[in-house]
């Protein structure tokens, strides 16, 4: 929890605009269920009835509800998408320069690759699923509700029983989440391996060509591939049986419906019309449900990711900078070196280091690698 909390506080700043793409995706769920609710209209008043009056006025109101619907849409979309895209913005720039600000012993201990991918490949995780999987999951929510509340006002003894799989479907994806969240920690790992080993070989280039060794690291090149490919099937896997099962689950829920409204039908309980208004709802109500049960999986996926991120952010610099620190003006004179030694965790580099390099003079470092010269 404390995690989404950490997630969701960098978009405080942005609450006007969330609040307006709510308040278009309320309206535009209001546009959805009022087509539901003229499904009675059309099936008593215009086919039983034969209502010519109707029969003018519902095409027009369906054309004006759609018209609507599109408007209020592209409100929640764009507006919503802007706070992603500021969020992404303000969480990459801030990494980044955490990164700058982190101590030389944590770049020795942790390969270039993995950072690179924490700031790309991460953050790119977290962008797809905060600018596009944050607004499927407003919209729907309330298209759901609004659906829900067609439902129980047409007939809501059917409601509660298309209902009753939902703790079914509820347990399921609780329990697919934390499946997609540990998949997905697994794929954001071996994605960092590959683009670890990617910058190693092309920034060695040299040295591989001239040890012709080109064959030895293209196999372990795709030995890294395959095993990100494994995870990535893992994780297609958990998302297909989610899906399966979800629509498993809903059809059983029509399957009910269709069994008790149809009898009420045939016994003169319950209109046509109200039962074709109730059947509409109902199945426009489980694409939005299907939605936010992918819309979930998304959301561990972005959870898993952020851990990365904010894994990061929290690696404290080893010197961390006086609060009353001042800025010094620039140095002038010699560079002199007395007694310094410095080590890489349990790694001694350099060891009673004395040296005086004068001002206006070029000091040359010459030896072997691993000696220090970088270091120093």
């Amino acid at each position: 929890m404390e995690l989404y909390k950490r997630l969701l506080s960098y978009s405080k700043p942005y609450w006007k605009w969330i609040l307006a793409s709510m308040t278009c995706s309320a309206l535009a769920a209001l546009c959805t269920a009022a087509s539901a609710m003229i499904v009675k209209n059309v099936v008593d008043d215009i086919f039983t009835h034969k209502d010519q009056f109707m029969l003018l006025v519902i095409p027009i109101l369906v054309i004006g509800l759609i018209a609507l619907k599109g408007l209020f849409a592209y409100g929640q979309a764009t507006l919503i998408a802007y706070v992603g895209e500021k969020v992404i913005l303000k969480l990459r720039s801030e990494l980044f320069q955490h990164i700058q600000l982190l101590s030389l012993r944590y770049f020795s201990k942790t390969p270039t690759g993995t950072l690179i991918s924490r700031i790309t490949n991460d953050v790119t995780l977290l962008h797809v699923v905060v600018s596009h999987m944050l607004a499927d999951f407003i919209r729907d929510g309330f298209t759901v509700l609004g659906l829900l509340g067609v439902i129980f006002y047409r007939h809501w003894r059917l409601a509660l029983i298309s209902l009753s799989v939902l703790p079914f479907a509820f347990l399921f994806m609780t329990r697919f989440g934390q499946k997609v969240r540990k998949v997905t920690r697994n794929s954001q790992m071996k994605m960092a391996d590959m683009t670890n080993v990617l910058h190693e070989k092309i920034s060695g280039i040299r040295i591989v060509k001239a040890f012709c060794a080109e064959e030895r690291e293209s196999a372990r090149f795709m030995q890294v591939v395959n095993d990100y490919f494994d995870t990535a099937m893992r994780s297609a896997r958990i998302h297909a049986l989610s899906s399966s099962i979800s629509e498993l689950l809903g059809g059983l829920g029509v399957a009910g419906v269709m069994w008790y409204g149809g009898y009420e039908v045939i016994r003169g309980i319950t209109t046509p019309g109200t039962f074709f208004s109730f059947m509409t709802a109902l199945l426009m109500l489980y694409e939005p449900i299907k939605k936010l049960s992918r819309a979930n999986n998304k959301i561990q996926q972005a959870m898993a990711a952020a851990e990365r991120v904010f894994e990061v952010l929290d690696t404290r610099p080893e010197i961390q900078e006086a609060k009353d620190a001042v800025r010094l003006p620039p140095a002038k004179g010699d560079i002199v070196y007395e007694g310094v030694s410095f080590q890489y965790e349990n790694t001694p580099v350099l060891k009673e280091i004395n040296l005086k390099a004068r001002a206006g003079e070029i000091t040359a470092f010459v030896g072997p690698s691993g000696a220090g010269k970088t270091t120093l």
